[in-house]
């Protein structure tokens, strides 16, 4: 009974201190990610902190490398969907309101205020859906104290996942000392099976991710489709 109470307060107490504690399960999540490539530089005779940092900033500079090239694109393929909502809006009624109209043939200038009534809202649905993002973004900063955390995060996340990818193997090693010595062999056999195939799981869902998202978003583009890179990156 103790023990469940302790466990039971344990998550109690993270809960409370989730806000402070998210950015640290952020970093150990990138570290359990990263930890086989920092192991394979390792592995070629790299020293692992310069492997890390080496690493950590090839990432960030093709993250930032991805924003800039992909950002005027979005924003130019959005605009131009904001531009052409009017001539949507024409044809999607074009093809609503004969059907509309072979169902219901008792009134058919309400079933035109209808159809009109809900292009109208299908229209504004785009602009609502931005100001919607915007208004929430910009009230999540409009407090002094939520950007200072904004801030704080962004600061502490590579930081304690570069620690964390420092001491990764020590963190794994430590852990095993908790495990009863009769049952620590068989335990730790089945701990890195596990540890394995969800590693492995995890990163592959992400690449294949990351190589449809591209397939999706050329052909959608080449298609000439509106919002096509968005739309095949979502």
């Amino acid at each position: 009974m103790l023990i469940i109470l302790g466990v039971l307060i344990f998550f109690y107490l993270l809960f409370l201190l989730r806000t402070i504690l998210t950015p640290f399960f952020i970093a150990f999540f990138l570290a359990y990610l990263l930890d086989p490539a920092i192991d394979a530089l390792e592995r070629r005779k790299i020293p692992r902190m310069v492997g890390i940092v080496a690493f950590l900033l090839l990432l960030l500079f093709l993250l930032a490398l991805l924003v800039f090239i992909l950002y005027p694109i979005i924003k130019l393929q959005l605009d131009n969907l904001i531009e052409h909502i009017p001539s949507y809006m024409k044809t999607i009624r074009g093809w609503v309101e004969p059907l509309i109209g072979g169902i219901s043939r008792q009134d058919p200038e309400r079933t035109r205020l209808v159809v009109e009534e809900g292009l109208k809202r299908l229209g504004d649905l785009p602009t609502q859906i931005l100001k919607g993002a915007t208004n929430i973004i910009w009230g999540s900063l409009s407090s002094l104290f939520n950007l200072i955390i904004l801030l704080l995060n962004l600061l502490i996340i590579p930081v304690a996942t570069i620690y964390f990818l420092k001491d990764i193997d020590k963190i794994k090693g430590g852990l095993q000392a908790y495990i009863p010595l009769a049952l620590r062999d068989e335990v730790v056999a089945v701990l890195k099976e596990i540890d394995g195939v969800l590693n492995g799981f995890i990163r592959g869902q992400l690449l294949v991710g990351l190589i449809l998202a591209g397939l999706y978003s050329l052909g959608l583009t080449l298609c000439q489709v509106p919002m096509g890179l968005l739309i095949g990156v979502i």
